[in-house]
């Protein structure tokens, strides 16, 4: 899974890629499916897991370094220093 952070962005979001092949019944056409026809088909237990792994994702990315060898470590924090900096 990845996920993406836009710093200017209040809410993030995870994005997920997956391979689809469409296959329609005999009679059926794409205007009678509901929903995203690109994106496979998923049970409520994958959806919930998807979103508690977003949650895990973004609490994590939000956590601020404690010290400055953390924070020098992580591109993210470099170029938000730096916006801080140019403000």
């Amino acid at each position: 899974m990845a996920s993406a952070h836009n710093s200017s962005d209040p809410a993030p979001r995870c994005q997920t890629k997956a391979s689809v092949q469409i296959t329609l019944d005999k009679g059926s056409s794409v205007e009678q499916v509901i929903g995203n026809p690109s994106q496979s088909v998923r049970t409520r237990r994958q959806l919930e897991s998807d979103a508690e792994m977003c949650m895990f994702a973004l609490t994590v990315s939000r956590t601020e370094p404690k010290n400055i060898k953390e924070a020098m470590a992580d591109f993210a924090w470099i170029e938000s220093m730096q916006e801080e900096l140019h403000q």
